[in-house]
């Protein structure tokens, strides 16, 4: 193709080159002079005799040298228009071999003749360890065009999105994956991790889900249960976190990487004392404080709604109660926190104790009781 493109443009260089050369000697304005000078001389021959000026002997002589000199005339003319015929054939026939010999020449010498093309589809197809990650995607998610039942391609890129934060085209890629190899304890766990990287940390219920089929595909999957056990610290049953986590750690194999990480989280969550306004203190109150307005609005409401699922299947918990109930109340749910304290009376019907604590709460934030 290059070759092609390259000798069009030697053509068109040559053509307009070449183009003054192509003028033949008709067109020479030296042979036009010398005509009508001829012409003008024989008609003043003509003139003179017919004025008397001269007889006819003299006039045939005067048009005999007239034509003579024509005749010269016409030679050296013919001479030299046949040396610039040559001329421009030598000429055109040096820029036509010259010219391309000297720019293929010069190529030749400093160019690259023997080096091949580098088209965009060798450039992506670079693997090295040194290949930008951008391109191996980009070579990736081309295939994936052309191929969109590729598993092992998706299988590739779901980990990279996540790493890269790319996280809406990472879930993309783990559904992608179940659709097209079925279920399985890893694909579930890494599908719900990515959830809760969509969800700026959060363990959402779509991802709590996810968590929990993998746990059921494959029982010691470590990332499924550190995720439940985030699950239950966000939701405020920090004993089922520590205990989620203690298992965890305690089952772990000797060079399992992530176990330091587990071990701070299990020092978080003992050392976190209650707030003044129902939320977590220390550390994760921190991680909270640090988040946009609008994910940390996200978090309060998945942690929230985890806690008011917990208290239906575990409801002596007076503690629990005020959390929920001092929560909603902050967020405006004035409503619902009045539903929670009626729950919250039938869940404490047998603990008289623990429903005067979640009383006085309730006076104090100017709730009725029911």
């Amino acid at each position: 193709m290059i070759w092609s493109v390259l000798f069009l443009m030697t053509a068109g260089a040559l053509l307009g080159v070449l183009w003054p050369f192509s003028r033949g000697v008709a067109d020479d304005p030296a042979r036009g002079l010398a005509s009508n000078f001829y012409q003008a001389q024989v008609d003043a021959i003509e003139r003179d005799r017919q004025a008397a000026l001269i007889d006819d002997e003299d006039a045939r002589i005067a048009r005999a040298l007239a034509a003579r000199r024509a005749l010269a005339d016409a030679k050296s003319a013919g001479d030299n228009a046949v040396r610039a015929g040559r001329l421009r054939k030598v000429t055109a026939l040096a820029v036509a071999v010259l010219l391309p010999a000297l720019a293929f020449g010069l190529y030749a010498r400093i160019g690259t003749p023997t080096m091949p093309d580098d088209p965009l589809a060798a450039r992506l197809a670079a693997t090295g360890d040194n290949a930008d990650a951008n391109i191996m995607i980009a070579r990736v998610e081309a295939q994936l065009k052309k191929h969109p039942d590729d598993v092992r391609g998706f299988e590739l890129l779901a980990p990279i999105y996540l790493r890269l934060g790319r996280v809406q085209e990472a879930v993309a890629a783990y559904r992608r994956i179940i659709t097209l190899k079925g279920e399985s304890g890893p694909v579930r766990a890494d599908y719900g991790e990515a959830l809760v990287a969509e969800a700026n940390g959060v363990v959402t219920p779509q991802a709590l889900a996810s968590f929990d089929k993998a746990l059921k595909l494959e029982p010691d999957n470590a990332k499924a249960r550190y995720y439940q056990g985030l699950a239950a610290a966000q939701s405020g049953d920090k004993a089922r976190a520590l205990s989620l986590w203690r298992a965890l750690v305690a089952s772990a194999p000797p060079d399992a990487g992530w176990v330091d990480m587990v071990k701070a989280r299990i020092a978080q969550v003992s050392g976190q004392q209650q707030g003044p306004q129902g939320g977590p203190a220390g550390p994760m109150a921190a991680a909270v404080r640090a988040m946009p307005p609008a994910a940390q609005l996200t978090m309060i409401h998945a942690m929230v709604a985890k806690l008011s699922d917990r208290l239906q299947t575990q409801g002596n918990d007076p503690a629990g109660w005020q959390q929920l109930i001092r929560s909603l109340v902050v967020l405006k749910e004035n409503d619902k926190a009045r539903v929670a304290l009626a729950n919250a009376r039938k869940a404490l019907a047998a603990n008289q104790a623990g429903w005067s604590q979640v009383e006085a709460l309730a006076q104090n934030l100017g709730l009725k009781t029911p």
